[in-house]
């Protein structure tokens, strides 16, 4: 079991980390499409230290993932634009959701682990399930795959070329 959590743990980190990357690319790709930004740059984060003041651009305003990807996909070409609701709802339910490990003889499945986010607001003594996602290898997979795809259209969006991470 040891070895399954493990490689969940890894999957989950490669999904989390996609996600980091598609709102760090759609903030990039904000910053060079629209025209008021223009000269907004990330590299001044290489070395802004705690306390410090840096303008305010798409790279540092508060906007959150729903409100950043509806920005760059009205300002993109629409070759590039992305599906935004279900990364948002993915990221949403990472953040907020519980996760609890399914029992093959429990679920009538394979053990994998099970994230569920509920809804905030409460009818009486009850509370709405808002999102199920059972983690499977399968779910893994076509996750990884439609987050990538979405990075792709990002990273073309802004002509950035791909670098391997070292």
């Amino acid at each position: 079991m040891k070895e399954k959590l493990e490689a969940h743990a890894l999957k989950l980190g490669k999904v989390v980390g996609n996600l980091q990357t598609i709102e760090l690319l759609a903030r990039q790709s904000i910053a060079k499409l629209d025209r008021s930004h223009q000269g907004s740059s990330i590299d001044i984060l290489l070395h802004v230290k705690e306390a410090e003041f840096v303008d305010y651009s798409p790279i540092t305003d508060k906007n959150d993932l729903g409100q950043t990807l509806g920005r760059y996909n009205r300002l993109c070409p629409v070759q590039f634009k992305i599906d935004a609701y279900p990364i948002i709802k993915l990221r949403d339910a990472i953040a907020h959701g519980r996760v609890f490990g399914m029992q093959g003889s429990q679920s009538g499945m394979r053990e994998h682990l099970r994230l569920i986010k509920f809804e905030k607001k409460q009818s009486g003594r009850k509370v709405r399930v808002e999102h199920v996602i059972d983690m499977t290898p399968e779910w893994f997979s076509k996750t990884i795959t439609t987050l990538e795809g979405a990075i792709e259209n990002l990273r073309h969006a802004c002509d950035m070329e791909r670098r391997p991470f070292k």
